[in-house]
């Protein structure tokens, strides 16, 4: 007997994937499009809270250790969620990518030189996602492999010290060139100092170049994608990153597909949103993060009751260790109303009920952006289905993936493409 169709759905192309994103992001932007902080700092309730009433009141009745694990979580604050919003269930079928099952290969302890850990192992995953036979199509003229943004190489002296591939590093910086090519030694790799935003890009891409970009930038990854489709690129592997670094006020869709149909429109602080994760911070880093957010919070709502504009942080307050010193270094008017009444003792215990005043606020305000955080990776998935669909328009055969855990980088997606006219389309390791 043969399977209900039911049972075995066809999978979604890129394109109705796609699709599919674009409505439930517009249907929901109420929810992902407010900031918390905007609006609670007037003392004004968020837009979309008398709409989802239940859900505000649960978000506000959580506990700060709560809110803190749920914000740590990505699955128990989806869970949590979906009671008042069911639609995160679906959501987190369309966003799921298939991870990569290659096994790491074996450390290059001279080509690990010089490299942080985090991006080492970055770099080892990478390499361990791209598919059999990446860049073997390339004519023996031709170099094999172009690192667009490559800093100092380390991804492309990573791979040539594996298979001795030879490989052109694009850099704009002369001084990273240089140390570059030091670090390269006696490996096929050249650098060329190269602002690929420059029309003088189009050389080296033109024709059958195979090129890599590891968490390539904003207008930096778009301009790589049109600039494959407009040159004739054959294969390209990026991974991208930081989608609000942008010339542009609002995304400029690449697709035929997106610039037609799509709902959204994302502007700078949108695009910003999938960034706002901190699972590679460290407990200190968060905690630290966490104290001063709250002293800001605190201080503001101060200001705000005595009628004192807070002025923007100096490196003073930086250093600062208390709330007291803190707010001497930002809002010094605030502490000198308690001092010039001989009121000192006084303005320590005000002080300090203030500081829980602004640990409560953060605990609410972070409680109102578990919502936000439940869209971010959609957004980020759908901002990459956008450049996959506009590969498929172009002729590509396309793969996304997840190259890397999460906690190694939450900008783990990679995008393979590849002309079906240079063959069999590749297959994983």
């Amino acid at each position: 007997m043969k399977p209900d169709a039911a049972e075995n759905p066809r999978p979604l192309s890129h394109a109705e994937r796609f699709a599919r994103l674009d409505a439930h992001l517009a249907a929901y932007e109420s929810l992902w499009r407010s900031s918390p902080h905007a609006w609670l700092s007037k003392g004004k309730p968020l837009p979309w809270e008398a709409g989802f009433a239940p859900l505000a009141e649960a978000l506000r009745a959580l506990p700060a250790a709560r809110v803190q694990a749920l914000h740590e979580d990505a699955q128990a604050c989806r869970i949590f969620l979906r009671r008042h919003l069911p639609v995160l269930d679906e959501l987190a079928a369309l966003v799921a990518l298939p991870d990569t099952d290659s096994a790491l290969l074996p450390r290059q302890a001279h080509a690990a030189a010089h490299v942080g850990g985090r991006k080492l192992e970055q770099i080892r995953h990478f390499e361990s996602a791209l598919p059999t036979g990446f860049a073997h199509h390339a004519a023996p003229e031709k170099t094999a492999i172009i690192d667009w943004c490559a800093g100092k190489g380390h991804l492309a002296r990573w791979l040539s010290a594996r298979d001795g591939r030879a490989h052109l590093c694009l850099e704009r910086d002369e001084a990273l060139c240089t140390e570059g090519q030091r670090l390269a030694g006696a490996l096929p790799l050249r650098f060329q100092a190269l602002n690929v935003m420059d029309e003088a890009v189009r050389a080296p891409l033109r024709g059958s170049a195979a090129v890599l970009a590891l968490h390539a930038c904003g207008d930096l990854h778009t301009r790589l994608l049109r600039l494959a489709v407009e040159e004739g690129v054959t294969e390209l592997a990026l991974a991208p990153c930081c989608y609000n670094r942008t010339q542009e006020r609002h995304y400029r869709p690449l697709s035929a597909l997106a610039r037609e149909h799509a709902r959204l429109e994302l502007d700078r602080d949108a695009l910003r949103l999938p960034l706002l994760e901190t699972v590679t911070a460290t407990g200190y880093e968060r905690r630290e993060t966490q104290r001063r957010a709250v002293w800001r919070l605190a201080a503001q709502q101060w200001c705000q009751e005595v009628g004192i504009a807070l002025p923007v942080e100096s490196p003073h307050a930086a250093r600062a260790t208390d709330f007291p010193a803190y707010l001497r270094s930002v809002a010094p008017a605030v502490l000198a109303r308690w001092a010039g009444q001989g009121k000192t003792r006084e303005g320590e215990r005000e002080c300090e009920r203030r500081e829980r005043q602004g640990a409560r606020r953060l605990s609410t305000l972070r409680a109102l952006e578990l919502p936000r955080a439940a869209f971010r990776r959609a957004i980020e998935v759908w901002l990459v289905l956008d450049m996959a669909v506009f590969l498929e328009e172009a002729g590509y055969d396309v793969q996304l993936m997840a190259f890397c855990p999460r906690t190694l980088t939450p900008r783990n997606i990679l995008l393979h493409a590849r002309r079906p006219a240079c063959g069999a389309q590749a297959s994983g390791r």
